[in-house]
């Protein structure tokens, strides 16, 4: 096994893990990044599935009347309770400087006529989105650019699959290549910027290296997760290529039906509430709200898909072709469609979905985690010597998140872990000999390489995504979640009679992870009786009001902490 030492650990190559690593490398600190792909390209800041990302940042440009305090007001009213406001309020006022930052190191944000391209995100109040195309492949490449010439190092096509625990302190982690050779990293710090875990589910808008990695390795070391149960979900394009359905298309009241012609939404929606209606709402905001009279729709489809009443592909279908886009979609008014039309137009025809000629096929896809490892001002979590930045990391967002508000926090809270983690490394630097814990680890990670079984890790992954997808992400019940724990667990005991690698060498890992996640996100999720934001419980369909507005908290028993893959 080979020893890395080194002064900082980065997990993670998107925005907020370079962007940690750009600012530990600034300090002085000897810096190391795993990747579980390649360098500017690993993880869902680069992957493209939408024609422009927004970049939340309160500058009053486009609007004089907005301001830090203004975004910190929109923030903690879409968390409903649960986030943390002083993290968000690190967020609002640090986010306008990441602008000149980026713009300095050459991320273009989009402009028309020379004005910036800004519009109004989801849940927000004010016009403080700026628009980038690609979405955070730009700031991932300007990063990269600003880190040639240093030493830091990159070891690519690594997945860290425990991290080093020595009397309470994070002290590295044991990782495993694809080639099959393993690494132990012995660093001062460690910051975790794995992101999500939409991989979880068998519809996601996430690349398919986000299997919670950060999540099972946190949780495992210790550490405390929080609000694992609001999962940001939303539409998508199943066929013939796979893509977000940003939510200005849905304001010219598309058709919506199923294999059968059938309205996906008559004879679904309550009394006084109209399909137009439902779509006039939904045309303001991307993801999935109980808050929102827009989430009979999610519920209607899901329902649909569910019964068996898709397409061939598995989505029921969207008809633009009698639509026509109003001739004033134009950069400079004053709705989505209208600012956003002529970017949707172009990504839909590059991606080969001729929205003019055939129907869209849609379908609910799981799209990002608004919790994640409780951190502090500082991005440290409740393990000592151990960070989060970006998707990993819960705090800033709560029930519903602002959209716009994930890239700026990744590059506030990146460079916030990165400063952080080279201040810890200096007051501890890396271990210098091998502990008992590294040897523990070690042997975790041999077993899991010569595993051997029955079972294809591949086939038990596939199995619990289907399961998720129908029990986890949009309706919820009682009975559902149960039957989320109980899949999780048997496919569990399965594994643990040994899994076939069948070449793929990250895969018993990621089943290890994904499973423990399932069962983290399922139990926050029954503990939770009531509907909160992202949160949808079909038999506690009410927001249950201020006694329900604090964060859930997920920490390992010791027993579950000891027990070994």
């Amino acid at each position: 096994m080979e020893v890395i030492r080194s002064d900082v650990l980065v997990v993670g190559g998107g925005v907020a893990g370079m962007r940690a690593a750009l600012e530990a490398q600034r300090r002085g600190a000897a810096v190391v990044v795993a990747l579980k792909g390649c360098v500017g390209s690993s993880g869902a800041s680069t992957y493209r599935v939408t024609e422009a990302a927004g970049y939340g940042a309160a500058d009053g440009r486009r609007d004089p009347t907005d301001g830090p305090a203004v975004h910190l007001d929109d923030i903690v009213h879409a968390g409903r309770g649960v986030c943390d406001p002083t993290l968000a309020e690190v967020v609002a006022r640090r986010a306008p400087k990441t602008i000149g930052d980026l713009e300095s190191w050459g991320v273009v944000f989009e402009k028309e006529d020379d004005s910036y391209l800004i519009t109004q995100g989801c849940y927000g109040s004010k016009p403080r989105n700026y628009n980038l195309k690609g979405h955070g492949t730009q700031i991932v490449q300007s990063i990269i650019r600003q880190l040639r010439g240093t030493p830091i190092r990159y070891v690519e096509h690594c997945l860290v699959a425990e991290l080093v625990i020595e009397d309470g302190r994070c002290v590295g982690a044991a990782a495993v290549l694809r080639d099959g050779t393993s690494v132990l990293f012995l660093v001062g710090a460690t910051v975790l910027a794995t992101g999500g875990a939409g991989r979880l589910f068998e519809r996601s808008l996430n690349p398919s290296d986000v299997t919670g990695d950060g999540y099972a390795l946190a949780y495992r070391a210790g550490a405390e997760l929080i609000n694992m149960e609001f999962m940001q979900c939303g539409f998508g394009v199943v066929h013939p290529a796979l893509s977000i359905l940003n939510s200005w298309i849905w304001s010219v009241h598309p058709p919506l039906y199923d294999r059968d012609r059938n309205e996906v939404l008559k004879g679904f929606l309550p009394p006084g509430l109209s399909a137009d209606a439902c779509m006039h709402a939904k045309a303001s905001h991307y993801p999935f709200s109980s808050e929102s009279p827009s989430r009979y729709m999610e519920i209607a489809v899901q329902n649909a898909l569910t019964q068996g009443r898709g397409s061939e592909n598995g989505g029921v279908f969207l008809d633009l072709r009698e639509v026509r886009v109003p001739d004033s979609a134009k950069r400079g008014s004053s709705t989505l469609l209208q600012d956003m039309w002529a970017i949707t137009d172009q990504w839909l025809r590059s991606r080969g979905l001729d929205y003019r000629e055939r129907p869209l096929e849609i379908a609910c896809f799981a799209h990002a985690i608004n919790g994640g490892l409780r951190i502090d001002e500082r991005a440290c979590s409740t393990v000592e010597g151990l960070l989060a930045a970006g998707e990993a990391a819960g705090g800033p967002h709560g029930a519903d998140r602002l959209g716009g508000n994930m890239l700026a926090t990744c590059m506030v809270f990146g460079e916030i872990a990165g400063r952080s983690a080279t201040e810890i490394s200096t007051e501890h630097p890396e271990a210098q000999t091998v502990s008992s814990a590294v040897r523990q680890a070690e042997r975790c990670l041999e077993s899991r390489l010569r595993s051997t079984g029955k079972h294809s890790a591949s086939s038990l992954k596939t199995r619990l995504q289907r399961c998720t997808w129908q029990n986890l992400l949009v309706v919820r019940s009682g009975e559902k979640l149960r039957c989320c724990l109980d899949t999780t667990r048997e496919i569990r005991e399965q594994a643990k009679t040994g899994v076939r690698l069948d070449g793929e060498i990250f895969a018993p890992f990621e089943l290890d992870n994904m499973l423990l996640v399932s069962e983290v996100m399922s139990e926050a999720a029954l503990k939770r009786t009531e509907s909160r934001g992202s949160h949808y419980r079909q038999d506690y369909p009410s927001n249950g009001g201020d006694s329900w507005r604090s964060p859930t908290v997920s920490r390992a028993p010791e027993i579950r902490r000891r027990e070994q893959p």
